[in-house]
């Protein structure tokens, strides 16, 4: 499976946050609102422009560890 089966970039810019913002799409299936790929993407899109931007992979992963999901209840 290619990651651009799961997420495809937001094609529209973007005015709030960073500009990798990933695309929604409406979900008419439980199946498909339910997945992985598609609950993520809020959480993926509310990260801060430092975190996206990171140099390097272990940047990334540091600052992400140190970031507040408090909004984000996890079921």
């Amino acid at each position: 499976m290619k990651p651009a089966d799961l997420f495809v970039l937001h094609s529209t810019s973007v005015t709030r946050g960073h500009s990798i913002k990933l695309f929604k799409p409406q979900c008419s299936l439980d199946v498909q609102k339910y997945s992985f790929a598609y609950q993520v993407i809020d959480i993926l899109n509310s990260l801060l422009s430092d975190i996206v931007n990171a140099c390097s992979i272990s940047v990334f992963k540091h600052k992400l560890e140190s970031a507040d999901f408090t909004p984000f209840v996890w079921v």
